[in-house]
């Protein structure tokens, strides 16, 4: 009988032997992520997030003077409506106690009138 060597002994056909586990390893370790790595693309995400709040902060600022301006708009608008509406209310007493004077006028007027029944004006 030929020697048995500890590498024939117990590996099958189907296992794989410590060298190729070793080269396994080896192979899986050159492919992790390193620290260096995870620190690289830390960074760049930050910067890329920050530049992100800083064009929606900027927009934000935009919007909100936008915001600002349709509101005194507004407002003013609604004084404008407030002081048409107290103008038109004023103009419509107006107009009815002139309307009243003249009948009262007109009526007046036709006081000193006689009729005679029966004969034309």
């Amino acid at each position: 009988m030929a020697p048995v060597s500890p590498a024939s002994s117990c590996s099958e056909p189907d296992q794989p032997t410590l060298a190729d586990i070793g080269a396994e390893i080896r192979r899986l370790a050159a492919n992790m992520v390193t620290k260096a790595d995870l620190q690289s693309l830390t960074a760049t995400l930050t910067t890329s997030l920050t530049s992100a709040v800083s064009a929606l902060r900027t927009d934000m600022e935009a919007q909100d003077g936008r915001i600002q301006m349709l509101e005194t708009q507004a407002l003013e608008s609604q004084r404008r409506a407030t002081a048409a509406d107290t103008a038109l209310t004023r103009q419509g007493n107006m107009l009815l106690a002139q309307c009243r004077q003249i009948e009262d006028l007109d009526n007046r007027s036709r006081r000193s009138n006689i009729r005679v029944r029966g004969v034309p004006e």
